[in-house]
C-alpha cells in the first residue's frame, strides 16, 4: 500500500497545479483595528503580480477585528 501510494504521489501533484497562485488575506479594514489594518492593506500594492513567471491572485477579506468574522474569512479560503 505504502510502495502504491508513492507512485500515486507523483501524477497526483502534476494534476493539482494550477496556472496561478491564490493566497488569501483576512486584513481588519474596518472596525477598531483599521488604523493597522489599512496600511497592510496598501502596502498589497507592492507584492509582485508573479512569481517565477506563475501569476499570483490575491484574495484580500475584511474581518473588522472580529475573531468570528476571522475564523469566517479563514474557512472561506479553505473552501
Amino acid at each position: 500500500a505504502v510502495l502504491a501510494a508513492g507512485f500515486m504521489l507523483p501524477g497526483m501533484t502534476a494534476q493539482a497545479q494550477t496556472n496561478e497562485i491564490t493566497i488569501g488575506i483576512s486584513i481588519s479594514t474596518t472596525g477598531p483595528a483599521a488604523a493597522l489594518g489599512i496600511p497592510e492593506r496598501n502596502a498589497l500594492d507592492f507584492v509582485p503580480k508573479e512569481i517565477g513567471g506563475v501569476p499570483l491572485k490575491l484574495i484580500v477579506l475584511d474581518d473588522a477585528g472580529d475573531p468570528t468574522a476571522a475564523t469566517t474569512n479563514t474557512r472561506r479560503f479553505v473552501t
